[in-house]
């Protein structure tokens, strides 16, 4: 076909396949390769003339065979079956999300009413009933013990009067690789990120939380601290609508 003057039909196509000796040396693939191969040459050959005929939507420069078309067609299918996937369910609500599981709820506040009734209200019990939990990583005596201190305004005294949990903060700054906060941390004890580290050695640390389960706890404890006035430490964590997780204040 090489040499053959203006558009080539069909029929040139066809005769040079029946006649052509080496074209008949072919075994069936190879014969299907070539005729493939002649109808892209057809194609781009005609281009001009076609296109003057022809709608562009009809042509095709490469050519395919019907087990081709099936594979395109069914990745088509897959595609726009994506697309339109049922979209993903709005997230719980936010009440809901922070309240935590029934379970867990009514677990902690059984827990808390019997420390409140064992302790009567006294800070140093309540710290001493914290650090029991948190060493023996119960998660319901933890809880329910950091409740107690906020509610009754004993958390951010441990942190200038409570020797221990200065010590317990002071290790896990140096552990941490915050060290360069410590001198901070002895001059001024009660800065919010204090507060926000020593709950993250508590519940991450020592009981063993996930970061978004301790920071959910946390944002219990920005409730009563925004009730009783406290707005310094109103925003110790949060909840990311657009990540859809608990946070931590950076």
């Amino acid at each position: 076909m090489v040499g053959v003057e203006g558009s080539v039909t069909s029929i040139q196509k066809a005769r040079y396949m029946a006649e052509s000796k080496n074209a008949q040396k072919l075994n069936k693939e190879e014969a299907q390769l070539l005729d493939m191969m002649l109808d892209t040459y057809v194609a781009v050959r005609n281009f001009f003339t076609d296109i003057e005929r022809r709608d562009i939507a009809d042509m095709a420069i490469i050519p395919y065979t019907e087990k081709d078309a099936e594979e395109m067609r069914a990745y088509a299918a897959e595609i726009k079956a994506k697309e339109e996937k049922v979209p993903e369910p709005p997230p719980k609500d936010i009440f809901e999300l922070y309240m935590g599981s029934k379970e867990d709820q009514a677990q902690t506040e059984a827990v808390k009413e019997s420390l409140e009734e064992e302790t009567k209200g006294d800070i140093k019990k309540i710290s001493d009933e914290l650090e029991e939990g948190f060493l023996k990583k119960d998660k319901f005596k933890t809880i329910a013990s950091l409740m107690l201190l906020v509610e009754k305004g004993g958390f951010i005294r441990l942190l200038k009067e409570d020797i221990r949990y200065r010590d317990y903060l002071t290790s896990y700054l140096n552990r941490i690789g915050k060290a360069n906060l410590v001198d901070n941390f002895v001059v001024n004890p009660t800065q919010p990120q204090f507060v926000i580290y020593l709950l993250k050695y508590v519940l991450e640390e020592r009981v063993g939380l996930s970061e978004e389960e301790a920071a959910r706890v946390a944002t219990h404890f920005d409730t009563i601290y925004t009730k009783r006035g406290q707005e310094q430490y109103s925003k110790l964590a949060y909840y990311d609508l657009t990540e859809r997780k608990f946070k931590w204040q950076e």
